[in-house]
């Protein structure tokens, strides 16, 4: 059984017709076969893969952008945050006396109105660690956002020499996360203060 490729023309010469004719040995004769329209099954299987594909290669960069952009987003938030909070505490403790810690966790002095100000690192509830600061032993209040994660607070406090009258110095290390992101890095935050009071002067305590 053999296959032949004729073109026949139409009524419009500008048109060709594709037909196929089957030549059957048997009985020397032609069978035509219209192909002039339509895709194969395996076309139309083959169409679908590489459609499916460049969907799933798409798809994957446009879901990891946003994934992307969602965590830089929550970093530069969780970070303003932390760095706001490490200001306030830098700003009080610059004109703070008597520091005093009980832990590295936590420190008290004396602010420039004389309150008893303590700073704490809360870490009751595992995944929602946060800063608290508390005036004159009453409750807390929390200083971080919610966004926030404080995963560690470390407080270096070296005492100033009654000698030499060098003022106390606070080193402050924090470890935030964004904790609306599953896995999120860590950033390390690090200060460090200087007291504004000495011992010799007439104020101090």
């Amino acid at each position: 059984m053999r296959n032949k490729i004729l073109k026949l023309e139409s009524n419009n010469s500008n048109v060709p017709i594709c037909r196929t004719f089957r030549f059957v040995d048997s009985d020397k004769t032609f069978v035509v076969s219209d192909r002039s329209g339509g895709f194969t099954v395996i076309e139309l299987l083959v169409a679908m893969s590489v459609f499916i594909i460049l969907i799933s290669i798409v798809s994957g960069v446009f879901v990891s952008s946003l994934r992307t952009q969602r965590m830089a987003v929550a970093l530069i938030a969780a970070n303003n945050n932390a760095s706001l909070t490490m200001e306030q505490m830098a700003r009080e403790m610059r004109t703070g006396t008597l520091f005093s810690q009980t832990s590295e966790k936590e420190i008290i002095f004396t602010n420039a109105r004389g309150e008893l100000t303590a700073y704490h690192w809360n870490n009751s509830a595992p995944g929602e660690e946060y800063i608290e600061r508390s005036i004159n032993n009453e409750t807390p209040k929390k200083l971080t956002a919610d966004n926030v994660w404080v995963k560690n607070l470390n407080f270096k406090l070296f005492n100033g020499s009654p000698e030499h009258s060098y003022p106390n110095r606070i080193t402050i290390v924090i470890q935030i996360s964004p904790s609306n992101i599953v896995i999120a890095p860590v950033i390390n935050l690090q200060t460090t203060i200087s007291s504004r009071v000495f011992r010799s002067d007439p104020d101090y305590q």
